[in-house]
């Protein structure tokens, strides 16, 4: 087969390649070193695909042209990628995160990679993170993905949490009421907990109409709808319910 290979025919076998995937590769050498394609078929298609591989495993035998399918190829398995992530762990060179899905990853910044912190900005060699990135920060960090692994960007620094927000449903009893908190004995958990009232915060009765602290006297079962970060919580929604609660109802997460 020639050795000059047409835009389609790369097309053709990048397709292929993701079809067949390859278990093994290696860069061809000036001696001629043959690049290694995996044959992965079934019995119904085995000799029509062998020969199909064959003839590719000549054609890369051409140094130049297995470097361009190559690139081929990772073009089509690499992607962008964004996460957050709170740093464990600081070397001079690289930083551990995890993020709120509790997946962690080893980050190694090279020198295309930006830093960016309370709007200062920072990218070339002899970056030192530790002047940068401290334990227990959080990060956006953004790169490209590529197998698995995973080459950073633009990473974007912040001392003040960015942890996702967790929505809390509760049941309780009023114990006292003002206009800008509430103290709410929870059933199920022998706690009582105090909830700020803000103007964000929506107050209703079991049909939905509005009402007011004045109308949560002592002993009123509600409904507490709203989100947890770090320990603090923002109350969404008080509804006042006509049935008292159970004992059996606690907190439910969604």
């Amino acid at each position: 087969m020639p050795r000059k290979v047409t835009a389609a025919f790369f097309s053709f076998f990048v397709v292929f390649l993701c079809t067949f995937a390859p278990v093994s590769a290696q860069d061809a050498s000036d001696s001629g070193e043959m690049l290694a394609i995996g044959k992965k078929t079934d019995d119904a298609t085995a000799e029509k695909s062998n020969q199909i591989l064959q003839n590719l495993e000549n054609l890369v035998k051409d140094t130049g042209t297995s470097n361009i399918i190559r690139t081929q190829y990772d073009d089509v398995t690499t992607h962008a990628r964004g996460f957050i992530g709170q740093v464990t762990a600081l070397k001079e060179d690289s930083f551990k995160v995890v993020t709120p899905d509790d997946e962690e990853m080893l980050i190694a910044p090279d020198k295309s990679t930006t830093l960016v912190k309370k709007g200062d900005t920072t990218t070339g060699e002899g970056l030192t993170l530790a002047d940068w990135i401290s334990i227990n920060d959080w990060l956006v960090i953004i790169g490209i993905q590529n197998g698995d692994n995973f080459q950073p960007r633009r990473i974007m620094i912040s001392s003040d949490s960015l942890e996702p927000s967790v929505t809390f449903v509760r049941r309780g009893l009023v114990k006292t009421a003002t206009t800008s908190k509430l103290d709410v004995s929870i059933l199920g958990e022998q706690t009582t907990e105090t909830f700020a009232l803000t103007k964000t915060t929506n107050l209703v009765d079991a049909d939905n109409e509005t009402i007011t602290t004045k109308d949560l006297p002592a002993e009123t079962p509600v409904l507490l709808i709203g989100t947890m970060k770090a320990d603090k919580k923002a109350l969404q929604t008080l509804r006042k319910l006509d049935s008292p609660a159970t004992e059996s109802s606690g907190e439910a997460r969604l």
